[in-house]
Formats: structure tokens, C-alpha cells, sequence
């Protein structure tokens, strides 16, 4: 019974420590096209800063 116990603990801890590496993900894929627009639109300024002068 203790043994139960103590692997429901452990496995507890184990998707703790699973959904806390998910967190420290910085970029998924879902956001990749948003870096891509970001991206270009910061280009596209630099250019046209260039452009300007």
C-alpha cells in the first residue's frame, strides 16, 4: 500500500516536471508564423528607414 503511495507521488512529480519544461519552451510552432511576419515587417523598416535618408 505504501508503495502505492509513494509511486503516485513520484508519478505526480514526474508531470509536474514534464509541464514545466512545456512552459519553458520560448517558441512553438504555432508561432512561427508570427516571427516570419515580425520579421519581415522589421526588414521592411529597416529598408525603407534606409530608403528614406
Amino acid at each position: 500500500m505504501k508503495n502505492k503511495a509513494i509511486d503516485k507521488e513520484v508519478g505526480i512529480e514526474l508531470l509536474e516536471s514534464e509541464s514545466k519544461t512545456e512552459d519553458l519552451i520560448l517558441f512553438d510552432n504555432t508561432d512561427k508564423p508570427f516571427l516570419v511576419l515580425y520579421l519581415f515587417i522589421f526588414i521592411f523598416g529597416i529598408i525603407l528607414t534606409v530608403i528614406s535618408i
